[in-house]
């Protein structure tokens, strides 16, 4: 569910529906933490910073992001943390 509702907020931020696809995004991440899955909390943090750094809320997407990627303290080498390692250098 947590993947299901991140796929429904990058749709909605195409179609110009921001608001819901932050709602979304926020409902992966709640998601993710009820089942424990750092993974898919990491992919939705990801997808909400992208959009919140689009609008132009950088700090916000920074703080947002970093604390869900500090969680981690292995796999490193995997593509989503490395994908979310460039997002995160990409605000600064």
């Amino acid at each position: 569910m947590p993947e299901l509702q991140r796929i429904r907020g990058d749709l909605l931020a195409k179609t110009s529906d921001e608001s819901g696809a932050e709602q979304a995004f926020c409902r992966a991440k709640e998601l993710a933490d009820r089942q424990s899955s750092l993974s898919w909390r990491l992919r939705a943090s990801c997808s909400l910073a992208r959009l919140q750094f689009r609008q132009g809320r950088r700090e916000e997407a920074l703080i947002g992001l970093a604390e869900t990627y500090t969680r981690f303290s292995e796999g490193f080498g995997t593509a989503d943390l490395k994908a979310a390692d460039l997002l995160l250098k990409s605000f600064v």
